[in-house]
Order: C-alpha cells, then structure tokens, then sequence
C-alpha cells in the first residue's frame, strides 16, 4: 500500500523483473472467510512508472486464484540517501494506516467498513516500509520486503 505515485507499480514492476506473481497493479479487492483474509486478482496488466502514454503491459505471471494474505507494507516515502527500514505498526497506528489506504469512506459503509478494517488490523501483521527516493536503491527495498516475508513463511 501506498498513497498516489506512492511507489506502488514502480516496485511492482520490479518484482514481476524478478519473477514474482502480479496479483494486482494498484487497488486490490479484498474478503474474510472464515477469520481469514483474502486478496482477489485483478486484470493481469500493469503500468511501470505509471507513464500516461502507457496503457499497461500484460504480465505473464499473473495470479489468477485468490492469494490468502499474510502481511501488508505500507510504502512511505524518504529522502533519497535515508535507510531503508521496516517496522511493524500496532495499535491505533496500524488501524489509521489501513484506513489511509482504502477509500470506501460513505457513511452507509462506515460501520461495516470500520468493523472489517479492525478485524483486518487484528489477523493481518502490517509492515511501515522507509523507500528511499533512488531508483538505483529498489534492490534494497526489495531485499527488505523480500527477507521479511521468507521469515513470515518459516512462521506460519
């Protein structure tokens, strides 16, 4: 997750390059069943860069199953020479971030939309990942993530 031109296709373009599956190139549907929280696919295209004369580039390695969800990182820009860095939100914290990031705000969802996003916050672990503002240092942020989550696996 993250705000507009945020990071989001650019690092997505840079795992798809290292063989990752495009579940999504921006929004991503969600659901819970049974106390466990699901991402839907989307279309299999997606927009590096977000360049506007670029329509999106179909991605061969697409997911076309639902992906149960084990984490979610919210990008957060910095200041090109900063140190890539990830945390874990909790609390109060975790919850506004993932409200941050969604957009479903009419009042007729507020009560629903709320009760789903605190039982998201409550079975989801949520990372705050610095980005340095370099192209040159998405290795970095892609090692972070990546490390993280092949440690989340060995706990699940």
């Amino acid at each position: 997750m993250a705000p507009s031109h945020g990071g989001k296709s650019t690092l997505t373009d840079y795992f798809i390059q290292h063989g990752h599956l495009l579940v999504t190139d921006d929004k991503m549907a969600t659901f819970e069943k049974g106390g466990d929280f699901y991402a839907v696919p989307s279309h299999p295209y997606h927009r590096p860069y977000r360049q506007v004369e670029v329509l999106g580039h179909r991605c061969e390695n697409a997911a076309t199953e639902i992906r149960s969800i084990h984490a979610i990182y919210i990008l957060e820009k910095d200041e090109p020479d900063s140190i890539c860095t990830l945390r874990p939100l909790k609390g109060i914290e975790k919850f506004s971030r993932l409200h941050e990031g969604g957009e479903m705000n009419f009042s007729f969802f507020t009560k629903d939309y709320v009760q789903y996003l605190s039982r998201l916050a409550n079975k989801v672990n949520v990372f705050n990942v610095k980005v340095p503002q370099d192209l040159d240092r998405l290795h970095e942020v892609y090692d972070i993530i990546v490390n993280h989550c092949e440690s989340i696996k060995e706990e699940i």
